[in-house]
């Protein structure tokens, strides 16, 4: 009796949690999208002022481009994150206890703590490369973000509508960028952050983007728990292919 009303209960946890992680959390998704957008309009004279000058760009200038990139990036990861969260199928087994809800919501929503840095003090976010090289480092990261996006991109393509937050069991993908590692999303999502932390090598968002990785290595862990308790199929796939990184580095990813 008493394990059928504990089966109920968490029956019931893991309906809520779907439909808030559906309908609430895409809502939250595409409220910062809006934000990162009208962020971007406001500054968009002075965008184009420093952009048609870009030969010339003062050192000075350089942090705002810098942040406006990180900007843009961080507009597009919402809005994809929105859009997915309203597109996919049901569960075939739903989220149960506070891990398989509470850190993936923590992994994925610790993106929006970058959105705080703009009113951390510059004594405490300091820059950790010279200034004079800020330039340089917002091109390199840009294309590592860009690079991870397209992966990121891909990997959802490649997972559709079995895209989730919490940890859940859906269709095993193994086609596409699957065939070579288990976690092509993740890979994109840790490039990403390595990417905007180049764009913007800020103390602060250097350990919100360390704590991010951190985070986004153990919900992996914590689903593939999940999903080679209820497949066989999902056991042999992780003895076949790599964790995170391609197959030549496999030694280092099991």
């Amino acid at each position: 009796m008493m394990n059928n009303k504990k089966q109920k209960r968490q029956e019931l946890i893991g309906s809520i949690s779907i439909f808030i992680e559906s309908y609430i959390f895409s809502l939250i998704a595409f409220f910062f999208t809006y934000t990162n957008i009208n962020k971007i309009i406001q500054n968009w004279s002075h965008i184009l002022n420093i952009f048609e000058t870009i030969p010339s760009v003062k050192i000075d200038q350089v942090p705002f481009v810098s942040s406006m990139i990180a900007t843009v990036f961080l507009a597009i990861v919402n809005a994809f994150i929105g859009l997915l969260l309203i597109t996919r199928k049901k569960p075939l087994q739903k989220p149960k206890g506070f891990l398989e809800i509470c850190v993936p919501i923590l992994s994925t929503y610790f993106w929006l703590t970058y959105n705080i840095i703009p009113y951390i003090p510059g004594n405490i976010n300091f820059f950790l490369v010279p200034i004079d090289t800020l330039l340089l480092f917002s091109v390199i990261g840009s294309f590592v973000a860009l690079s991870g996006f397209v992966i990121n991109t891909i990997a959802v393509f490649n997972f559709r509508r079995s895209f989730s937050i919490l940890v859940q069991v859906r269709n095993i993908v193994k086609h596409g960028l699957y065939r070579h590692v288990r976690h092509p999303i993740y890979l994109g999502y840790i490039i990403i952050a390595i990417g905007l932390s180049l764009i913007n090598p800020q103390f602060i968002f250097l350990l919100i983007s360390a704590i991010n990785i951190g985070l986004v290595i153990f919900r992996a862990k914590l689903e593939e728990s999940k999903l080679a308790a209820y497949s066989p199929e999902y056991k042999e796939y992780m003895r076949e292919t790599p964790f995170l990184l391609p197959i030549k580095f496999s030694k280092l990813t099991k």
